[in-house]
């Protein structure tokens, strides 16, 4: 339980003291959005050149792993698309993009920070693809689905 909450609450603390700076206007909202720029533009991209680089390609690029996890995702974005349309009974448009929430991974931001705290899980060798296969199916089938509606 420790560890659990050794791993967790700084990830919350981070989040909180980000809530306390913008709403105390120690950083400004008009702020927020540039810094959610950097990190999709700039950080993210950084963090995964840094360890597609580390890896040698054919390590990387499991097939039955990528497609695994991208039939995963699918079927979470399925699932969610279900149940945003008919238990919660919003438009199909609300739901694509509550599928999308759902099924996108977050892998980047917070897992791949958590993993880097822990002994090496041997699905750690697949991090870099983690963000990017999935999205080559979801945001497609999110673009179909926003059509359709």
């Amino acid at each position: 339980m420790v560890e659990i909450l050794s791993t967790i609450v700084p990830i919350f603390l981070v989040i909180a003291v980000g809530y306390v700076a913008v709403h105390q206007d120690y950083v400004p909202k008009s702020h927020v959005r540039s810094l959610g720029l950097f990190v999709v533009k700039i950080a993210m991209p950084a963090l995964l050149l840094k360890a597609f680089s580390q890896r040698a390609f054919a390590e990387i690029m499991d097939v039955r792993y990528l497609a695994a996890y991208t039939l995963g995702s699918l079927a979470v974005f399925g699932a969610g698309l279900f149940w945003a349309r008919l238990g919660r009974g919003r438009n199909m448009p609300a739901s694509a993009m509550a599928a999308l929430g759902m099924a996108a991974s977050n892998s980047g931001f917070i897992g791949y920070q958590l993993s880097r705290r822990h002994p090496p899980d041997p699905a750690d060798e697949h991090f870099p693809t983690r963000p990017a296969f999935p999205d080559l199916a979801q945001c497609p089938a999110a673009v179909a689905t926003l059509c359709l509606a």
